[in-house]
């Protein structure tokens, strides 16, 4: 609806990017459906990752596991799919956009009721996991919370569970390396 006859819609958000990035002088960020970061949809909906990485200083994709399929990732141990999507989508994000900006992405603090795997799942752990795929996957420059009814009285729970899970790691890691 806001592009020109003939103009796709990647071209519609490039050409409206470019006016962007020449008026402002602030760094932009975009945020995008956590697919993008697993398929090339640019040309269905478009959120093209290379292409906006031309553009903006960060991409933030929704990554939120509720909404991939249920069997997406989801093998042993089943617990750690949350940290799975994150991590892999993380790292396909940055070699989609040639490691040019940085990937801060959405992390979902909700559960939803519809989704079997959410209804089994979510919880401490599955924010823990997803927190802890993003720093594993070099995403250094921190993610957001969602949570569209803004409740996030998970967040301190799930960040402190996010700390004894990488105490744990660090731990076992010590262990192996001196035997």
């Amino acid at each position: 609806r806001y592009r020109r006859e003939g103009q796709q819609k990647k071209d519609a958000i490039e050409s409206f990017l470019i006016m962007a990035r020449s008026t402002l002088n602030i760094p932009i960020s975009v945020d995008i459906y956590g697919a993008n970061g697993w398929y090339h949809m640019g040309d269905r909906i478009g959120q093209d990752i290379e292409m906006l990485a031309e553009h903006v200083d960060v991409i933030c994709p929704m990554f939120y596991p509720s909404h991939f399929e249920v069997s997406f990732l989801n093998h042993s141990p089943y617990k750690e799919r949350p940290y799975r999507i994150y991590y892999y989508g993380t790292r396909r994000s940055l070699s989609m956009a040639s490691y040019r900006v940085d990937i801060r992405s959405y992390l979902q603090a909700f559960r939803l009721k519809a989704n079997r795997y959410d209804r089994k799942y979510y919880g401490t752990d599955y924010v823990a996991h997803q927190i802890l795929g993003c720093l594993d996957a070099g995403s250094n420059v921190g993610f957001t919370f969602w949570n569209s009814a803004t409740r996030y009285k998970i967040i301190p729970k799930a960040v402190r569970r996010t700390r004894t899970l990488i105490a744990g790691i660090r731990k076992r890691r010590h262990r192996i390396s001196y035997r």
